[in-house]
């Protein structure tokens, strides 16, 4: 492919290309169109954002397939799927899913905001965990899920604390 020095846009009018149309044909000119449209078509353009597109609402206190399978690997979705369906309250739902998103060690050497020297448990799998409860349980104003959110996480601490000392006893 030529890139002409100049642009033709009829009889009288001839515009010379800019420095950055330049550099475009330069860097594609590398690139296999071929090539890039079979890639393009075994793997998809990953989303710009890593925001979970939810899916659409479902009923109260039934949280869908969809939606965990955002939140988890496929090989963990059974075990949310149960830990979901049995739990009536809240935290006691939260710590029950802990496990499916974090190991033993991150739980022992962690918590929900990297304070007293511990490090932070990873912000997306939090949010992930918080999807899900309020999936589960929801709450009609932001301000309560704020503070319901904050006390969820001060008994994911306590969890988290305990972690610690019950990976001690077992050393």
């Amino acid at each position: 492919m030529q890139l002409a020095n100049t642009v033709d846009y009829g009889p009288s009018e001839e515009i010379a290309p800019t420095a950055q149309d330049l550099s475009l044909h330069l860097d594609l000119s590398t690139i296999d169109s071929a090539t890039l449209a079979t890639l393009r078509e075994q793997e998809p353009a990953p989303p710009c954002s890593p925001v979970i597109q939810l899916p659409p609402p479902e009923t109260p206190g039934r949280v869908g397939e969809e939606l965990i399978r955002t939140c988890v690997t496929p090989r963990k979705v059974t075990g949310v799927q149960e830990a979901l369906a049995k739990e009536t309250e809240r935290h006691k739902c939260a710590l029950k899913l802990l496990p499916y998103f974090f190991s033993k060690e991150e739980l022992a050497n962690s918590n929900t905001d990297g304070t007293h020297s511990k490090a932070c448990l990873d912000n997306s799998k939090l949010n992930s965990l918080k999807t899900l409860i309020f999936s589960k349980f929801p709450v009609s104003s932001n301000e309560e899920k704020a503070k319901i959110w904050r006390s969820v996480k001060g008994k994911i601490n306590a969890k988290c604390r305990a972690s610690k000392f019950a990976s001690f006893r077992l050393a």
